[in-house]
């Protein structure tokens, strides 16, 4: 099922029209944000993305496939690459368009959408636990 739900995001990231994806003043946030990174041809390069992601305050630790104690930059980078080439397999890492950036916003939106669910599953599961570990024990006679 998460496979699923995974291709469908990169799937409906990728295919739907920008002007469908977000509201009018999301579209005229994703702009300014875009614009703090842009050159003067209105492209960022990874290196600007990666700075304007964390500008936005994406929890992008959290997007490695490969967890480790450290945040790593480099393995971070891979993964937005990942991401970028579904959505455009051609695309070139100093050439990030708007609407590129635009359709690896909606990715990113839902995968930290899916961590956080993930994370508060599992809290919720833990108090469960927790709760019936509590649950005193009656005495049955046999």
């Amino acid at each position: 099922m998460e496979k699923v739900r995974r291709e469908r995001t990169f799937y409906r990231a990728k295919f739907i029209p920008l002007d469908e994806l977000y509201s009018k003043e999301e579209i005229q946030d994703l702009i300014k944000e875009f614009g703090t990174g842009s050159n003067e041809k209105q492209f960022l390069n990874l290196i600007n993305l990666t700075a304007v992601l964390m500008n936005m305050n994406f929890d992008l630790s959290g997007l490695t496939r490969y967890k480790s104690k450290s945040f790593n930059k480099r393995v971070l980078e891979e993964e937005i690459i990942s991401y970028l080439k579904k959505i455009n397999e051609n695309f070139k890492a100093e050439k990030i368009d708007f609407e590129l950036f635009g359709r690896l916003i909606a990715i990113l939106l839902e995968e930290n959408n899916n961590l956080q669910r993930k994370q508060d599953s599992e809290i919720e599961n833990f108090e469960d636990k927790e709760e019936q570990e509590d649950m005193p024990i009656e005495n049955y006679d046999n």
